[in-house]
Formats: structure tokens, sequence, C-alpha cells
């Protein structure tokens, strides 16, 4: 984004030949560079991402503890647990 910026008239284009990012996105990034204040530190929308394993399969956990319970003993503090 900061080459896109020095380069001047045409370094957004420039920039989005020689990466293969589209201009939009640099566009965004040159944004970001000059108001620093609206990164908020989250990376993906609400909702975005994939779901955890366990709401995919809800019997999950039960299934692992299930097959650890022989290998811990019923010791909770055991490394396996």
């Amino acid at each position: 984004m900061a080459e896109a910026i020095s380069a001047g008239h045409g370094g957004v284009a420039a920039a989005a030949r020689a990466t293969k990012v589209a201009r939009s996105t640099i566009g965004r990034g040159i944004k970001d560079l000059h108001e620093p204040a609206r990164l908020t530190g989250k990376v993906r929308r609400k909702g975005a991402g994939r779901l955890a394993l366990t709401v995919k399969d809800r019997t999950l956990l039960d299934d692992l503890q299930q097959l650890l319970e022989p290998a811990t003993m019923g010791d909770p503090l055991r490394p396996l647990r």
C-alpha cells in the first residue's frame, strides 16, 4: 500500500498489476494507513469462519471422553486429558 502511495498517480493500478491484488483491496489498505483508528482488530465479519466441530457434531466431546477414560483412569490431571 505504501508503494502505491509513493508512486503517485497510477500507483494503485501499478501495485495491483504487480501483486495481482484487486485495486479495491489496495484502496482499503490505503484508507487503513491514513486512518489507523478505524482498525478494530477484527479480521472477519461477524458469523464468518468455520463452525466449531462441537457445533457440527454435538456428540464429539462425549465420544472423545469415552475414548480417553480408560487411559486417564479417572485422574483429571493426567497429561492426556
